[in-house]
């Protein structure tokens, strides 16, 4: 199929003056019964065209978003049109859509990107149903039709003038930019330094806007965050704030200098006022949106990474293309993969390989990618300096040691908050907040999950562990513990391997091939390349240390004790009582404790959080 594209730049200007828009060339646009793509960008007013033409023609409009239709259901009314039904996606399984001319949908990429709804495959359904008898219009500024679960049979490029410079700040990072909050605030600050207005910063991160939010009230810069839980609660700060800016369509009747939003405010409200919008670096389309916000005068910032590295859609694939090759990305690598609800299972798919794209476009890997697709979609990219965030690329987070040696003699606050604790005192008169924030919540946290830690049999201090595994290992510790099948198949996997750990004496060669051949058994290398990345071979060394049972001293001398010690491990009274349960059965099967242990790998921990049925079978095999 042949995209048609129809120029409003290039067609006489109308008799006032003005440029065409969507509606003056109406009788361009495709009529007959089918499904029809409109990719139009920001600013050719496709919503004016959407809704005067179903009045016209005795027809319906879809918004997704139920603030935009709420504004748009207000403005037909005061302008008379009243011939149309508005039909809210939640409810569109109860609207009579039988009499209807013509259908109009707006941002159709919900029918792959927003896919964790029923009524999206309502919608879905009603699109392909009334297509055999009416024009089905579908409206979009970044749909990327390989995703579409319904093929179009027309596909028409609405363009128009848009003269919009997106200002981009390149940081020196390869994970997900959002992460990076010291960047993310000194971006909001160097802006406002630049030119002192409103901002709408998106930070699609509960955490991480709340963590940006006191560090610019720490320097005199009030802010509110809002997220779709915030705006929603009776007589909360963000609810005010986000009705006075619907009220008035303005960033700046919130009353704050910086509006910190996830995505709740991402699509369909318009803010006509000048302020800043800054995007932290997310999948194309969605930054499109973000941007789009702002309907007249703006300035428009976008937090990238500086990869070169590509998402590449092939077939029902994901690729990260890259400069030593290319890797196909797994579902199993999503987050958001196990959490779609579709019930036909091709929708299902283009949800889940969006969701796989969405996941990983926020990382810096593919900064640069991200800024040509901005171009793509009519931006004008141009890659600034900012003093504030250029003084950060010297600044480091404080090292490991520095921080352990400071608890060590200050204590461990309970949260980040304690601002009055003495470590936390300490380090703010010796560091800037910045390099140790981020740090330090990493070790709080960690610190919190110790005792669940210890579940696995590892031997040694909290912080000795902490100081020997980086952030990617005691993250993935944290992960693993938190999922009950996950845990119960490192566990299966640890025992294994503790069985051929037979001597106390094990050569250096031998134990690099087990931990190669361990970690292969848990983290594939052909889905989980980052995690055998070189850079990672520490980490995923000692890891496999602690988790079968080595101990390591102040020399980081490594020592694997006699293994029928390793299994008789303090118990928690909860414990005690599960394990006393199962070593019935082991007893009663003739085999002594200590002697199963040694057998399976087992401590007394494992047994207590073992189900008994994997218990009776590993006693039954011993038996045989």
């Amino acid at each position: 199929m042949t995209p048609s594209t129809i120029n409003l730049g290039a067609l006489p200007r109308l008799p006032d003056g003005r440029e065409p828009r969507l509606h003056d060339i109406a009788d361009k646009l495709p009529l007959e019964a089918g499904i029809h793509l409109i990719q139009a960008a920001t600013g050719v007013g496709k919503t004016f065209h959407m809704t005067t033409s179903a009045n016209d023609n005795n027809g319906a409009v879809v918004f997704p978003v139920k603030a935009i239709l709420q504004q748009e259901r207000g403005s037909a009314r005061r302008d008379g049109r009243c011939n149309l039904t508005f039909a809210q996606i939640e409810k569109l399984s109860s609207v009579d859509l039988s009499n209807i001319k013509e259908l109009h949908i707006d941002e159709c990429q919900i029918m792959y990107s927003g896919g964790f709804r029923k009524p999206v495959e309502v919608l879905i359904e009603k699109v392909i149903e009334l297509s055999k008898r009416i024009p089905v219009y579908l409206y979009s500024a970044t749909c990327n039709i390989e995703l579409m679960p319904v093929r179009p049979d027309t596909i028409t490029n609405v363009v128009g003038t848009f003269n919009r410079t997106l200002n981009v700040i390149q940081i020196p990072s390869n994970s997900k930019i959002v992460q990076n909050t010291k960047y993310v605030v000194a971006t909001i600050t160097g802006v406002i330094a630049l030119e002192d207005k409103p901002v709408l910063a998106f930070i699609n991160s509960t955490s991480k806007s709340n963590a940006i939010s006191r560090h610019l009230e720490a320097k005199g810069i009030t802010s509110i965050v809002m997220t779709s839980e915030t705006i929603s609660k009776d007589g909360s700060p963000a609810m005010a704030a986000y009705e006075k800016m619907i009220e008035h369509s303005s960033v700046a009747a919130g009353g704050y200098q910086v509006v910190i939003a996830t995505n709740c405010l991402a699509e369909g409200i318009n803010f006509n006022d000048d302020f800043h919008v800054v995007s932290t670096q997310c999948e194309a389309g969605l930054v499109f949106q973000q941007q789009g916000r702002a309907r007249k005068k703006a300035t428009h910032w976008l937090i990238t990474g500086e990869g070169t590295d590509q998402l590449v859609i092939e077939g029902d694939q994901l690729l990260h293309v890259h400069e030593g090759g290319r890797r196909t990305i797994s579902h199993s690598e999503s987050v958001l993969a196990d959490k779609c609800q579709w019930q036909d299972p091709v929708y299902r798919d283009k949800a889940n390989l969006y969701s796989l794209m969405a996941e990983h476009s926020p990382r810096g890997y593919f900064g640069v990618q991200i800024i040509h697709q901005l171009n793509d979609y009519g931006y004008q990219c141009e890659v600034l300096a900012l003093t504030e965030v250029d003084a950060l690329k010297t600044l480091k987070n404080i090292s490991r040691k520095a921080l352990l040696k400071a608890i060590e003699e200050h204590g461990l606050p309970r949260s980040i908050d304690q601002t009055a604790h003495p470590l936390i005192e300490h380090l703010t008169a010796t560091h800037d907040t910045v390099e140790f924030e981020g740090p330090l919540a990493s070790a709080i946290k960690w610190y919190g999950k110790w005792d669940v830690m210890q579940c696995m049999g590892i031997r040694g201090d909290c912080w000795q562990v902490y100081s020997k595994v980086n952030a990617v290992g005691r993250k993935w510790l944290v992960v693993m513990l938190r999922d009950i099948k996950h845990r119960d198949t490192v566990s299966t996997v640890v025992a294994e391997y503790k069985k051929q750990l037979t001597s106390t004496r094990i050569s250096s060669e031998t134990l690099d091939k087990l931990t190669s051949a361990f970690w292969e058994q848990l983290m594939p290398a052909s889905s989980e390349w980052e995690w055998h990345a070189t850079e990672q071979n520490r980490m995923r060394l000692n890891l496999f240390r602690f988790l079968t049972g080595f101990v390591v001293d102040d020399h980081d001398h490594w020592t694997l004790p006699d293994p029928y010690v390793g299994w008789d491990v303090p118990l928690s009274n909860k414990d005690n009582m599960a394990f006393k349960r199962r070593e019935k059965v082991i007893t009663g099967a003739g085999h002594t404790t200590e002697a199963f242990c040694h057998a399976t790998g087992h401590t007394k921990k494992t047994i207590a959080d073992a189900k008994t049925k994997i218990i009776k079978q590993q006693v039954n095999e011993l038996s045989m």
